[in-house]
C-alpha cells in the first residue's frame, strides 16, 4: 500500500509566535507531517516574556484576547478560570501554552513534533528542498520553514558604555537571577518593563526607593477595567500619520476605543501609508503611540499612582549625558546639570526596534530574504508572510512572524496579532 512521504516542517525559534504556530499545525494537520522546532531553550512556549519566575508580572493584556484558538475566544479564560477582563500573570501564561501545546503533541494523530535543543546557522534555499544546519551539524531537509525569531536584542543606550561591566549596572534585567539592590534603584526607560521591576523593587522591600528615568518622563497608560468596542477608523483619517494621531485625540476620554480601532486595522493602514508617512509616524508620534498602545494593568496602573505618590517612586523627565561610577553606585547626570546618586541602574529600554540575529544577518548577506520598508525587519509578502529575496521574488516555502515583520505591518508583537499571523501562516504551510 502507497505511504504518502510526510511533510517535513522547520519552525526557527521557541517562544510564544513559535509555539503558536507549532499548536495550529498540530491541531489541523490532516496528513503526515514532521515538524521540528529548532530553540535552544530547555522549554519552549516561553521566550523572554514569559520565563519569569515571579507571580506578580501580569499580562499587559486581558485575558479574552490571549487565547491561542481563533474560533474559540474562551480557550485561554477557560483554562485559567478567569474572566476576558482579567490580568493574569505572565508565569501562568507561559504554563497555558506549554499545557495547550503538549495536549496537542498528546493528540495528535498526524504530527511527529521534536524540539531539539540547538540554533539553526544556515538556511540553503537553492533547490527545491530546504536544507537547514545547526551550532550541532546538519539538520536535514524541509519542505517549508517559519523565522520565529522572536524580539531581538536588547537595546543599550549610548551613555551606558561606560559603565558596561560595572557592578551595580544591569542590562538585561529579564537575565535569571536578578537581585535588587538595597537603597536606591535606577531604571533607565519608564514603559511597561520599568513598572515591573520598579514595583517588584519596591514590593520586596519598602525601604527602597526607585527613580525612573525618561527623556519624556511617559509613563504607560492604563486599561480600562472594561474593554471598550472598538471603534471604526475613517477613510481620511487612514492616510496620514497626522490623522490617525487627529483621530485618536479627538476622541477624548474615548480615545483608547479609537486607538483600538487603529491598532486593529494597522497592518493594512501601515501597508498603505507612503515611506514618507512611515517616518514621519516613527519620528514624531512613535513614543506617543507606545505609552497609549502599551497599557499597564488596571490594578497595577493604581499601584504605580500609589507609589508615586507615596515618594518611593518617582519619574525624572530629562537627557541622560553621562553616567559616572562611584566608590559604591552611579552618579547620574543630565544634560540640564542634574545629578542623581544611585546605587544600581536597571536598564528597562527594551529590545531594539529591529530584530537582528546572526541567521538573519547570513539570510541578508546571502540574498535569500531582503529588509523591509524603512529599513526595518525583513521584507514578506503582506498576505501570505512568505519572506522576499534581494530580486524582488518571493521564497516559496520560507515564511516569517512575529517582530521581525515590523517593517511591513508594524503593529506585530503581542499576542493578539502573533495569534492571527500564526493561524494564517499554517494554511500556507498545510496547503500542497
Amino acid at each position: 500500500m502507497f505511504k504518502p512521504q510526510p511533510l517535513r516542517l522547520l519552525v526557527i525559534g521557541g517562544g510564544a509566535a513559535g509555539v503558536a504556530v507549532a499548536w495550529n499545525v498540530l491541531r489541523f494537520a490532516e496528513r503526515p507531517i514532521e515538524l521540528v522546532i529548532v530553540d535552544p531553550s530547555e522549554a519552549i512556549g516561553l521566550g523572554v516574556a514569559y520565563a519569569t519566575s515571579r507571580d506578580d508580572y501580569v499580562l499587559n493584556v486581558p485575558a479574552g484576547r490571549m487565547g491561542l484558538a481563533l474560533d474559540d475566544p474562551n480557550h485561554f479564560v477557560d483554562w485559567a478560570g478567569s474572566g476576558a477582563d482579567d490580568f493574569i500573570s505572565r508565569r501562568k501564561y507561559g504554563r497555558y501554552l506549554q499545557d495547550s501545546l503538549d495536549k496537542e503533541i498528546r493528540h495528535s494523530r498526524f504530527v511527529d513534533f521534536r524540539h531539539l535543543r540547538t540554533e539553526v546557522t544556515s538556511i540553503d534555499l537553492s533547490q527545491l528542498e530546504l536544507k537547514a544546519t545547526t551550532s550541532d551539524g546538519p539538520l536535514g531537509t524541509f519542505d517549508k520553514a517559519v523565522l520565529a525569531v522572536g524580539l531581538g536584542s536588547l537595546y543599550q543606550p549610548e551613555f551606558t558604555k561606560t559603565i558596561d561591566g560595572a557592578a551595580g549596572y544591569v542590562p538585561d534585567v529579564w537575565a535569571p537571577g536578578l537581585d535588587y539592590a538595597s537603597g536606591v534603584i535606577a531604571c533607565i526607560g519608564t514603559g511597561l518593563t520599568f513598572v515591573d521591576h520598579a514595583l517588584a523593587a519596591l514590593r520586596d522591600d519598602p525601604s527602597r526607593e526607585v527613580l525612573g528615568f525618561s527623556r519624556t518622563g511617559w509613563v504607560p497608560e492604563s486599561h480600562l477595567p472594561k474593554r471598550e468596542p472598538a471603534w471604526e477608523v475613517p477613510p481620511a483619517a487612514r492616510k496620514t500619520a497626522a490623522g490617525l494621531v487627529e483621530f485618536i485625540d479627538s476622541a477624548g476620554s474615548a480615545w483608547r476605543a479609537a486607538q483600538d480601532g487603529v491598532r486593529h486595522d494597522l497592518p493594512e493602514i501601515w501597508r498603505d501609508l507612503s515611506e514618507s508617512e512611515k517616518n514621519e509616524f516613527l519620528q514624531s508620534h512613535w513614543r506617543w503611540w507606545n505609552v497609549r498602545r502599551h497599557r499597564a494593568a488596571p490594578e497595577i496602573s493604581i499601584e504605580l499612582r500609589n507609589q508615586l505618590e507615596s515618594g518611593r517612586l518617582e519619574v525624572i523627565a530629562g537627557e541622560i549625558s553621562d553616567i559616572k561610577t562611584k566608590t559604591s553606585g552611579f552618579q547620574i547626570e543630565l544634560s540640564d546639570s542634574r545629578a542623581f546618586d544611585v546605587d544600581q541602574i536597571l536598564n528597562c529600554t527594551g529590545q531594539d526596534l529591529d530584530v537582528v540575529t546572526p541567521l538573519v544577518s547570513r539570510l541578508l548577506d546571502e540574498g535569500v530574504v531582503s529588509r523591509g520598508p524603512l529599513g526595518l525587519g525583513l521584507s514578506a509578502d503582506f498576505d501570505n508572510y512568505r519572506l522576499r529575496r534581494s530580486d524582488g521574488t518571493l521564497n516559496s516555502n520560507l515564511f516569517a512572524i512575529g517582530k521581525i515583520l515590523l517593517g511591513e505591518r508594524l503593529e506585530t508583537t503581542a499576542m493578539p496579532e502573533i495569534r492571527i499571523q500564526a493561524a494564517e501562516i499554517t494554511r500556507q504551510l498545510l496547503v500542497e
